[in-house]
């Protein structure tokens, strides 16, 4: 867990530390430079502070309690869409990615792949009928998972598109040091919701060995190596859906709902980087 100041959580100091260097790098600047007419800057901290309280607990920007480290809703949420536009959250999610592999995984030999389904009571682009809840408005977050629960690949849909079609696109997503890790051959392994001929090929396209649940099999059947797959990924979901902001998409926009994924995930790769390689970040 993040640490808490006053009762509001805090964002890890090693998410802020990416996050900061990202948005310089990027030149992305909406408050006024010190010496210029008007209120003084927004401190970077209190920024992400405001955006990690508004993911943690699912609340409007407005309500977010402006205090000694959180700045107000509006200059929160000014901030969060201009690195949204930017594409700042991906950026952390990636850089993340390429930290967690280079703390100490060495071969890749199995992936986990799911799906799970967030409701969108307002709809949107980018949402669709979700099948399972008499068909209200939903969005479908699809993963890779490695062998301790860890996302490494992320992608969003409607909720109304069949896993197995979005198979091919999260594969896609795996970055080079991931795919550089990976072993000949290596197993992906999916649930009967995955057991489609489409799927197969994409996964053999790939240079995966796809393990794939079949249809009217027991879960029963697979062995060791493939349940504790399969139980890492719907560890991964409850992880994912402990943030309010997550569990539910509150969000018109597919993109914003998006970037709260990517937050969600970061923290859970950061929160598996060795102690050492978070200093590092931290005097970076």
């Amino acid at each position: 867990m993040p640490s808490t100041k006053e009762g509001y959580l805090i964002c890890p100091l090693a998410i802020v530390a990416i996050c900061r260097e990202i948005v310089k790098v990027l030149g992305i600047s909406i408050e006024r430079k010190p010496g210029e007419p008007g209120r003084p800057p927004t401190p970077f901290e209190k920024v992400m502070n405001a955006i990690w309280f508004r993911l943690r607990t699912g609340c409007q920007w407005k309500a977010i309690p402006e205090c000694e480290y959180l700045c107000n809703g509006t200059t929160a949420h000014r901030w969060f869409m201009r690195m949204t536009r930017a594409g700042v959250f991906e950026l952390l999610y990636c850089v993340l990615v390429a930290l967690y592999l280079e703390g100490g995984v060495e071969k890749l030999r199995a992936l986990g792949i799911d799906c799970t389904l967030c409701p969108a009571p307002l709809g949107g682009a980018g949402t669709g009928p979700n099948p399972t809840d008499r068909g209200k408005s939903g969005v479908k977050i699809s993963i890779v998972v490695e062998h301790n629960g860890r996302p490494l690949a992320i992608e969003l849909a409607a909720a109304n598109v069949h896993d197995f079609r979005l198979l091919g696109v999260t594969l896609e997503k795996l970055a080079a040091e991931v795919l550089a890790r990976l072993a000949d051959e290596a197993l992906l392994v999916a649930d009967k919701g995955y057991d489609y001929p489409q799927a197969h090929e994409e996964a053999q396209k790939r240079g995966f060995r796809a393990r794939i649940q079949s249809r009217g099999q027991g879960y029963g059947a697979a062995n060791a190596a493939e349940r504790k797959l399969r139980a890492a990924c719907e560890r991964l979901f409850a992880w994912l859906k402990a943030f309010r902001a997550v569990r539910v998409c509150w969000s018109r926009l597919l993109a914003t709902f998006a970037s709260h994924v990517y937050l969600a995930c970061s923290y859970l790769l950061v929160d598996a980087l060795p102690p050492s390689v978070q200093r590092l970040i931290l005097r970076a």
